[in-house]
Parts: C-alpha cells; structure tokens; sequence
C-alpha cells in the first residue's frame, strides 16, 4: 500500500456483530503497529428467526423449552426487536400447519430473544414455525413426539349382562390417554 502524505484511509466490511479489534503494522516492521477497537452491530431489520428445541424427541403431552432469536440478514441477533412471533406446530417435509395446536402457540420478543415451554399433545413428527406479522420466519429442528403411555381402559363394547358359565363373552375396549395432560390418543 501507497501512504499519500504520510497516510491511507483503509476501508473495511464487518457483518458479524461485536467488538473488533482492527491492528495495522508496516510489512518491513520499522514503524511499529497500533490497533484499535470497533463495535460492529446488528442492522436492526428483522430478516428470519433462529428456533432450537430443548429436545429431538418428547413424549406427547410433555413439556419442553423453544428458544426464538430475531435475525437480521447477517445472523446476528436483532436486539431491538420486541414484536409478538406466532409459533406452530408443522409437517416437517411439507412445512404445512398441523393441529393441535401448541401449548403456547404466540410470545413476545425481549432484546431479540424468547424462550417459551411448549408442549404437544399428539404423537407425531413436528417442527416449531415462528413467524412474525411480516411473514419472516424460522424453523426448529425436527421433533419426534412419541405417544404418551395409557393411564386407563374405557369400555366401549359389550353386554356383561345374563353370562353363562363356561361362555365366551366378546368386550371391546379402548385405552386412554388423560385428558389432563392435554394428550391425545
């Protein structure tokens, strides 16, 4: 590089936010070095969300934590974003809606950042979708909801009435799944 009157203006391009440390030195080492320290931060515009589920797997009507960062276009972390961000549960191949819906299905965004329990009350596959009034979004990994076990037996079929000894009697039933763990068989 040329010094024009003793100087040269050095231009550079930082995408990732933080503090940087810029150090400048003459190749033949004669003149010493210097650096100094520039701070480097996010655009401010949303341009996607990071989703991370606690877990790859889970037992239908459990609890586990999803985490949503707002993003701007060089993946750091939008900290000035504080919009509501709608999460659903999705097909992972087709990325369609799938129901039930989840535990907490709308949070809010504080310095960019949410962490929500969630929970899914049906034996699936699934990945979490944010996505935020302008349509920006982000995906979880997959997450494989296994069923939950059966707390109970329902009858569903058959007369107990007027058995004779020894005669086979046919009685259908049906295992369940509590209700109060917001599972479904």
């Amino acid at each position: 590089m040329t010094l024009v009157a003793g100087q040269k203006t050095v231009y550079g391009r930082g995408t990732t936010s933080g503090t940087w440390a810029i150090g400048l030195e003459d190749n033949a080492g004669s003149l010493g070095s210097d650096s100094d320290n520039v701070q480097i931060t996010s655009t401010g515009t949303i341009d996607s969300y990071d989703v991370t589920a606690s877990v790859g797997s889970a037992t239908a009507g459990e609890t586990f934590s999803v985490t949503v960062v707002a993003l701007d276009q060089y993946g750091n972390r939008v900290t000035t974003a504080t919009n509501n961000v709608n999460l659903d549960p999705v097909d992972p191949s087709t990325l369609n809606v799938v129901t039930p819906a989840l535990l907490v299905p709308t949070t809010t965004l504080v310095s960019g950042l949410s962490v929500v329990v969630e929970s899914y009350a049906k034996a699936r596959s699934i990945k979490v979708r944010a996505r935020d009034g302008s349509l920006k979004v982000g995906y979880s990994d997959t997450i494989v909801v296994n069923p939950a076990a059966a707390d109970h037996i329902v009858r569903v079929s058959g007369d107990l009435a007027g058995v004779v000894a020894g005669s086979t009697v046919q009685h259908t039933a049906r295992f369940r799944i509590s209700t109060t763990t917001r599972c479904q068989a």
